[in-house]
């Protein structure tokens, strides 16, 4: 046990019925209108585990939070943590821990094996944030090594189903079954036998779930494709960018003949051909960063609402500002604004809930961009790792995209 003082440690006795009473009442809710059903992990007294879980939707740590039967100390979005509103209740109730996301924090490693030394386990998802298209995409690249490194028992837990509950591009949530199930159990002796490598892969292919694998469920809804422009921002035919609009079970493009319905179990059939949205996805990607390689002097724009975050709690919200991306940087305009951030100075950037980017830099404070309810915060990351993979490699130097990349 850590001899750190009492008020310093991460873990507290009061964690543990704040636990109990997440399953009872918050987690319970949740489960009820996800309909979920899940295997229980169950922790002995006084051993410690890392759970390793697949990120489907923005509700997953509660679902997670529920099958286990002591706190859980969630490794979580720093700007959820941080939130002036209730992130004091998430450091009271559940003590997350915050990490900066698209950077490499050490502070995290260093609260991770504090929370293991005084005997609390530790939940975190690799992919670093819910997937867009039901594919994983790592963020965090070498569990394996995190898991040598804390050196305690290893779960590895599935979420099957919340994507076609609650996915990232949608705007409405569809009503059907989400389950849990212990894909395996790596011991402490095995954690010390294996090396990095071996780890590495044992937990990569245990995590990735398929949504459409062996699912026969429907997920039904009124507005069922609501919200896909969010994720096909770029037409698959014209290749046109902001031409896609859903309507009901629709997508259609408002530049060309493109149409897809999206269906109750998920799938977009487009010309009689049902396809599942990643088989779409992926070669639409492929296409916008050609479209940006080609076009490289366009400069995207978009009107928003930010806010800089000075320090942990104070917020200043500043409406109606205009956000535009080029191979130069980013700017920020408004009002009472005026910012500029080179790819020199971005220290790192990612995607947070549906609708907003965060952006850390070196020279100004953390800046929250909150997008449209239709645009894509997907396309702005996609061609932020375009520009920033041209400033530092050059553009004679190129290297495409892969989609490990893309995990935000």
């Amino acid at each position: 046990m850590s001899k750190k003082h009492y008020f310093n440690r991460e873990v507290r006795i009061r964690h543990h019925f704040y636990a109990w009473f997440n399953r009872l009442v918050v987690s319970n809710i949740i489960r009820f209108r996800y309909r979920f059903k899940g295997e229980k992990i169950k922790k002995e007294n006084g051993k410690p585990q890392l759970v390793f879980c697949n990120h489907q939707s923005e509700l997953d740590p509660f679902l997670l939070y529920y099958v286990y039967n002591a706190p859980l100390y969630i490794v979580a979005n720093e700007q959820v943590v941080t939130n002036p509103y209730y992130g004091f209740l998430l450091k009271h109730f559940m003590n997350p821990i915050p990490i900066k996301k698209g950077t490499i924090d050490i502070n995290v490693i260093r609260r991770m094996k504090d929370a293991v030394s005084e005997g609390g386990s530790v939940a975190v998802f690799p992919e670093g944030n819910s997937t867009f298209d039901g594919q994983p995409c790592f963020h965090l690249h070498n569990p394996g090594k995190l898991a040598k490194m804390l050196g305690v028992e290893v779960v590895i837990y599935n979420l099957q189903g919340a994507y076609f509950s609650n996915p990232r591009w949608s705007t409405f949530r569809k009503h059907g079954p989400t389950r849990g199930l212990i894909r395996k159990v790596i011991s402490q002796e095995e954690v010390s036998r294996l090396n990095g490598e071996e780890l590495e892969k044992i937990i990569s292919e245990s995590i990735a779930v398929n949504p459409y694998q062996n699912n026969e469920d429907t997920y039904e809804g009124e507005f069922i494709a609501k919200g896909l422009e969010r994720l096909f921002f770029f037409c698959p035919k014209c290749h046109n960018h902001h031409s896609l609009e859903s309507r009901g079970d629709r997508l259609f493009c408002k530049n060309c003949d493109f149409e897809g319905l999206y269906d109750e179990k998920g799938y977009l059939t487009i010309e009689q051909t049902p396809y599942q949205l990643h088989e779409i996805a992926r070669p639409m990607i492929d296409e916008y960063e050609k479209y940006v390689l080609n076009n490289l002097n366009e400069t995207f724009s978009e009107d928003v609402d930010i806010k800089v975050c000075w320090g942990n709690k104070w917020r200043r919200p500043y409406p109606a500002c205009t956000f535009s991306l080029n191979r130069d940087g980013i700017t920020i305009i408004g009002k009472k604004i005026d910012f500029s951030i080179s790819f020199d100075d971005l220290r790192g950037y990612g995607c947070q809930q549906k609708r907003k980017l965060v952006l850390y830099s070196y020279s100004l404070p953390t800046i929250i961009i909150k997008m449209k309810p239709m645009t894509s915060i997907y396309q702005y990351y996609i061609t932020l790792k375009i520009f920033e993979n041209i400033k530092r490699k050059g553009f004679s130097n190129y290297v495409y995209l892969t989609h490990r990349e893309l995990g935000f």
